[in-house]
């Protein structure tokens, strides 16, 4: 039994390294990195095309990433990089994963992986912006739903994002099956609004999140939701 155990001992400790060693073994992002690419990045250095984030759901992931010893945590990156395009400067812009980036940012993570998606490089500014816009890469409306805005105005770290109070709302609702999770880009966004909408109030969010959580789920079963992306109440629509 003694030597079993130690030989599952040894075989889990050579996972591990095996895991630190696959986990690290990536180039850092550079100018002549091409699209497809994973690689290296600093988090703050990282260009959102978004204003704003539900800053409940990034504390979620900020617990979550705080459960991840290194190697695992060199893993977890690598299996949900960044996505980036980049962009004139050779900045690397991100599409998606705005939260999971302020939360490594607020956890002192310097560094993630990150996937290219598109090289744009090449473009002036105004085309850049542009191109960004027809693929659906860029989300110009602020915290309160406002906008949209002029690229100018985004935050130029993801330290600068705004909460949104709503956008948390809408995860955990959809999180609790009320609506289903799409690939349709800001999904989660049109929720929010719809939600800013239906008589929850940010201090009713803040003071009591479960609450709001479950008043939420019921409000996106309505039939005015059902224009909505991944609605799962009565159809079809009025």
């Amino acid at each position: 039994m003694r030597r079993e155990t130690v030989a599952i001992s040894a075989i889990s400790a050579l996972g591990i390294t095996l895991l630190s060693s696959m986990a690290s073994a990536i180039n850092p992002c550079v100018p002549s990195s091409k699209t497809g690419d994973l690689c290296s990045c600093k988090v703050l250095e990282l260009r959102p095309t978004q204003f704003a984030v539900g800053m409940i759901s990034v504390q979620n992931k900020e617990t979550e990433l705080a459960s991840k010893a290194a190697p695992r945590l060199r893993a977890y990156q690598q299996k949900h990089p960044e996505p980036v395009v980049k962009g004139p400067g050779n900045a690397l812009f991100i599409t998606d994963h705005h939260h999971l980036a302020l939360a490594m940012a607020e956890r002192g993570i310097a560094t993630t992986a990150c996937q290219l998606q598109a090289d744009y490089s090449g473009l002036d500014p105004g085309l850049f912006w542009a191109k960004m816009k027809e693929q659906n890469w860029a989300y110009l409306y602020d915290e309160n739903g406002k906008g949209p805005f002029s690229p100018e105005d985004l935050p130029k770290t993801v330290a600068g994002l705004k909460d949104d109070p709503y956008r948390s709302l809408a995860s955990a609702v959809r999180d609790r099956g009320a609506f289903s999770k799409v690939s349709l880009p800001y999904a989660e966004f049109e929720w929010a609004n719809y939600f800013r909408s239906s008589g929850i109030s940010e201090a009713d969010i803040r003071g009591n999140f479960r609450k709001s959580v479950r008043a939420a789920s019921a409000i996106a079963m309505r039939r005015d939701a059902c224009s909505l992306p991944g609605y799962k109440g009565p159809s079809p629509c009025p």
